[in-house]
C-alpha cells in the first residue's frame, strides 16, 4: 500500500503542474495496487476513485468525473454507512461538479439562444 500511497502523491503535484496525463497514469496505477490490497470494496478504493473524479473534474471532462464520483460515492455509503462525514463531504463535492455541469449545460443554451 505503500507504493499505492506515494502514486497518489506524485500524481496530485502532477495534477497541480497541470501535467494530466501523468497524474491520471499515476492515480489508476495507485487504485489498481489498493484493490490488488483491499478488494473492490474498500473506503481505500473509494478515495482513490475520488481522486480520479477530481482530475476529471480539474480537466472539465465533468461526464468522466460524474461517473466516477457517483462510483466512489456508492463506495463510501456502502463500506463508511450513510452517515459518515466522508459521505457528506463526497456528497458535497458531487453536487458542486453537478452544479457546474448545470452551469455548463446554461452557457451551451445561451450560446444556442443568441
Amino acid at each position: 500500500m505503500h507504493v499505492a500511497e506515494v502514486l497518489n502523491s506524485l500524481a496530485e503535484v502532477y495534477q497541480d503542474q497541470g501535467r494530466y496525463a501523468e497524474a491520471e497514469q499515476h492515480f489508476w496505477r495507485a487504485l489498481s495496487i489498493i484493490q490488488e490490497n483491499v478488494g473492490p470494496e474498500h473506503a481505500s478504493v473509494a478515495k482513490a476513485i475520488e481522486n480520479l473524479a477530481h482530475l476529471y473534474e480539474d480537466q472539465e471532462n465533468f461526464e468522466e468525473a460524474d461517473r466516477l464520483y457517483r462510483w466512489s460515492l456508492g463506495l463510501c455509503e456502502k463500506t463508511l454507512g450513510v452517515e459518515h462525514p466522508e459521505v457528506a463531504a463526497l456528497m458535497a463535492k458531487y453536487a458542486s461538479l453537478q452544479k457546474k455541469m448545470v452551469s455548463d449545460d446554461e452557457d451551451t443554451d445561451l450560446l444556442w439562444n443568441n
